[in-house]
């Protein structure tokens, strides 16, 4: 991890930290931990999916993949009370939170993005 990837995995522990009070510190930080891991996953499929599939074992391999990926982000943003959009192009962020107090560190101003991953 860069230097630059720990700032910007700190700043989301301590924004859901500020914006999440009633969520315990524990829950927050293994959140983000599988938020990461999710981000790298969804990028990996969604950058499948824009390249195309040689047969369709491999396509139906990933829709279960992306259909398990949405189930365990779901599962986290139930735990913090949050909602998430994902986005699907892979030149982008694939996770972005919308959270509470409005706060926003991507481009759109409205979300909160996992992007100490790239």
């Amino acid at each position: 991890m860069t230097n630059d990837q720990r700032l910007q995995y700190a700043g989301t522990l301590k924004r859901l930290f500020v914006d999440l009070p009633n969520v315990p510190i524990d829950d927050i930080g293994d959140a983000v931990e599988i938020l990461g891991t999710l981000e790298v996953r969804f990028r990996r499929l969604h950058e499948r999916q824009c390249n195309g599939y040689r047969n369709d074992a491999d396509e139906a391999k990933d829709d279960r993949l992306e259909k398990r990926l949405r189930q365990g982000l779901a599962r986290v943003c139930a735990t913090l009370g949050l909602q998430a959009r994902i986005n699907g192009d892979p030149r982008g962020c694939a996770i972005r939170l919308l959270l509470p107090s409005g706060r926003s560190n991507s481009m759109d101003g409205e979300t909160w993005i996992i992007s100490w991953t790239r």
